[in-house]
């Protein structure tokens, strides 16, 4: 339990820190020059954060019955506005679509867009060394505000965090969650494609342009790009946080949500022992929020909330896991649960897309 506990306080610091650290950059599209001693750390409230508070809550609410129709009652009672994927989401949402439609319907402009990704901890956190378990709640939240690659990203990302919470490394943690996605998806494509050049040693200051060559978009929020800069960073990082972290910023786009990314996930592999004193230092204790969430009368601030319901004991009338096995938040299959945008992909027959 505490190097559980450790774990996932190390993944909301690291979270904070790679997100604060990114924020300043967020949008640039052209490749960053920075060293250590030009970061500079934005405490301001960040969404890649604000949205898992709210999962926590329904999680501990619905634990292992918990649906996208569940996240979706959530969006509507406490999610006011938002740009690009989720003001579309909050739109058809208001209009009476229900997921999958409400994350495909006018959203052909943001439906791969990383919103969802930025959100996959939570899950990872709730399902430590059980990716195909973390996919599945990760699937049920994505295709509320998106549809393909949008969802795939943020199932990887997820798989990814829960194995690196059991075999403490980053990058095999990245190669096996590559079995919960499809292999012909843009995520697995960008993902192995930057494996490639890692194992061809291909220099560093090279990445960035081959990166955008193959997967470049006019949307700086694309996930399946910034996801492939989070990897690189990952790979070419060596463990070492403001190494990869530095290298990530500089790749440019949409730098808080994969600057965030990687120090969570290297929060998770190998815990608090990751963080450089400097940054740990400034960071604050408790996550500050905005008022983009409303009418909430206890939102959780703190990562012991969180670790907690991560182990919580099984219930006895709860099936999956051994009682007081980590992970309580269970579900049989992806298959059972009728999760991910496989499900999706078969609810959507016979409609088509809004433009």
């Amino acid at each position: 339990m505490k190097l559980f506990a450790d774990k996932v306080t190390a993944c909301w610091i690291g979270k904070s820190q790679g997100g604060g650290l990114g924020a300043p950059y967020e949008g640039v599209p052209y490749r960053l020059n920075l060293t250590e001693k030009k970061l500079f750390l934005d405490l301001g409230p960040n969404d890649d954060l604000e949205l898992q508070l709210l999962w926590l809550i329904c999680a501990e609410k619905y634990a292992g019955r918990l649906t996208s129709a569940h996240l979706a009652e959530a969006w509507r009672e406490h999610i006011k506005y938002g740009m690009d994927e989720y003001g579309v989401a909050v739109r058809n949402l208001r209009r009476g679509l229900e997921p999958p439609l409400s994350g495909y319907v006018d959203n052909s402009s943001f439906g791969d867009g990383i919103g969802a990704t930025i959100r996959s901890e939570i899950w990872s956190c709730l399902s430590p060394g059980k990716p195909r378990q973390a996919a599945c709640f990760t699937a049920q939240d994505a295709m509320v505000d998106h549809y393909g690659d949008g969802v795939w990203g943020e199932m990887y990302m997820a798989a990814a965090g829960s194995i690196a919470i059991a075999v403490n490394d980053p990058v095999a943690a990245l190669k096996g969650a590559l079995e919960v996605i499809p292999a012909d998806s843009q995520v697995a494509r960008a993902v192995n494609y930057v494996f490639a050049l890692h194992a061809a040693e291909t220099p560093a200051g090279e990445l960035r342009e081959l990166i955008l060559g193959r997967f470049g978009s006019h949307n700086f929020t694309c996930c399946y790009m910034n996801i492939a800069f989070l990897v690189a960073a990952v790979l070419y990082g060596q463990g070492d946080f403001i190494r990869t972290i530095t290298m990530c910023i500089n790749f440019g786009k949409d730098t808080d949500c994969t600057a965030a990314g990687c120090g969570a996930l290297l929060g998770l592999a190998y815990g608090g022992g990751i963080f450089p004193a400097r940054w740990r230092e400034v960071l604050p204790d408790r996550i500050t929020v905005s008022d983009f969430l409303m009418e909430l009368e206890e939102l959780p601030k703190n990562p012991e909330r969180l670790y907690c319901a991560g182990h919580r004991p099984r219930r006895e009338n709860q099936p999956g896991t051994a009682a007081g096995e980590p992970g309580a938040f269970v579900c049989l299959s992806v298959a059972a649960a009728g999760c991910g945008a496989v499900a999706a992909e078969e609810r959507l027959s016979g409609f088509q897309r809004h433009r």
